[in-house]
């Protein structure tokens, strides 16, 4: 089954159309680099892939479910991105970011265990 599948999916900001009837299929453990100019789409289709842009004439599925209604936790566990400009008001370490996202994984007042570190560690590994 497909992570992330997206069939005839179109967005628009206003009357500028940034998504135009785009189909795509992303397997699990797949790893895809999305490159365009400023103000191509790309962030825009990390939003429509994470359930965070509602988009016109659309079927986006996210780990076999219509994104619109998966549980944001859910969504948090399966998509993530880091912004290229990133302002953060604190000196957080490299490690510190990649930590924060297993916050979708943790309770509310939860802490990181041996998983967690292992999750990090392999994610610094592989990027």
């Amino acid at each position: 089954m497909a992570l992330v599948h997206l069939h005839n999916v179109s967005f628009a900001y206003g009357d500028r159309r940034v998504l135009d009837h785009l189909s795509l299929q992303l397997d699990p453990g797949e790893r895809v680099a999305v490159i365009g100019a400023n103000g191509a789409g790309k962030t825009t289709l990390l939003k429509v892939v994470g359930g965070l842009l509602r988009v016109h004439a659309w079927s986006v599925r996210t780990d076999g479910a219509d994104v619109a209604e998966i549980p944001r936790r859910r969504i948090a566990r399966l998509v993530a991105s880091v912004p290229q400009e990133l302002v953060i008001p604190f000196s957080f370490t490299v490690r510190e970011m990649v930590e924060l996202g297993r916050t979708a994984y943790i309770g509310l007042f939860g802490g990181f265990d041996a998983n967690d570190r292992c999750a990090v560690d392999h994610a610094m590994e592989v990027t």
